[in-house]
């Protein structure tokens, strides 16, 4: 009998609950675990503790007084996480932003699903080498 591989568990931070749910069935299609997506940045940084992810798919528009980009400023520097964000937002400004050097990563709304599996890939790829 052959077993299929099982990639590294992935936690979507996303305020918009259809939103995240698409996208965790679409994670989940290519192999992934997938957390119960976090809805606000006090919920991501729980849930990044709790469920030790490899990664973590960040919106940076959080509705809950902290942004996604605080949020990612912490479980990074907590849990050593890569982040790939996904906003409607300019790209430099929120890589700017986080004033830390490290996997991070950005993926325009509305999402390009083969840029964001590329990215992923990538991103946990290195992973292994920290």
């Amino acid at each position: 009998m052959s077993r299929t591989a099982v990639k590294a568990k992935v936690l979507i931070v996303e305020d918009e609950v259809i939103a995240a749910m698409a996208l965790a069935d679409i994670v989940g299609h290519w192999g992934y675990l997938t957390c119960e997506p976090a809805v606000s940045g006090w919920e991501a940084i729980s849930k990044a503790g709790s469920e030790a992810p490899g990664l973590v798919l960040m919106d940076v528009g959080l509705s809950d007084g902290m942004d996604g980009i605080e949020a990612a400023r912490r479980i990074y520097t907590s849990f050593n996480i890569p982040i790939i964000f996904t906003s409607g937002y300019d790209e430099e400004r929120i890589l700017d932003s986080l004033g830390l050097s490290g996997p991070f990563d950005f993926v325009a709304k509305p999402v390009d699903l083969d840029e964001l599996r590329f990215k992923m890939e990538k991103l946990l790829g290195k992973r292994r080498s920290w």
